[in-house]
């Protein structure tokens, strides 16, 4: 029968410590920063209902930056609603925007989004009409 453990901070820098056999000063002293670190990935990624938290907003046309929502994180889908149904916007890097959709004059419904910046997306193509997403 195996029992459980119980792990507490100091045990894990603890294990920390002995899984990377070092004792220099200049190591154990990062062991912090690799613990928050580590939680700050592990939180990213956690996709459970408790944490996900769905926004809607509206794609305004001719614009094709938008604003993310407050507090934002991490994007986990994006769809638009044409013609009444629901249509996925899929996950592109900035320099494919840019080259798929080079003159934001032009407008369509959006097909692509990226990271513009922290607090913005790009969508390409230009959105040509209000849409719901």
């Amino acid at each position: 029968m195996t029992t459980a453990s119980v792990m507490t901070y100091d045990s894990l820098v603890e294990n920390i410590q002995s899984y990377l056999e070092r004792s220099d000063t200049a190591t154990l002293e990062k062991i912090p920063l690799f613990i928050m670190l580590a939680e700050q990935i592990i939180a990213s990624q956690i996709k459970f209902l408790g944490n996900l938290t769905v926004n809607t907003s509206t794609m305004t046309a001719t614009q094709a930056i938008i604003d993310k929502p407050a507090r934002w994180h991490k994007t986990v889908s994006m769809n638009i609603v044409v013609d009444g149904s629901r249509q996925p916007v899929l996950l592109r890097k900035y320099e494919y925007l840019r080259e798929y959709w080079p003159d934001a004059t032009q407008t369509d419904p959006p097909v692509y989004y990226g990271d513009y910046d922290y607090t913005h997306w790009l969508v390409a193509p230009t959105p040509d009409v209000d849409y719901n997403f």
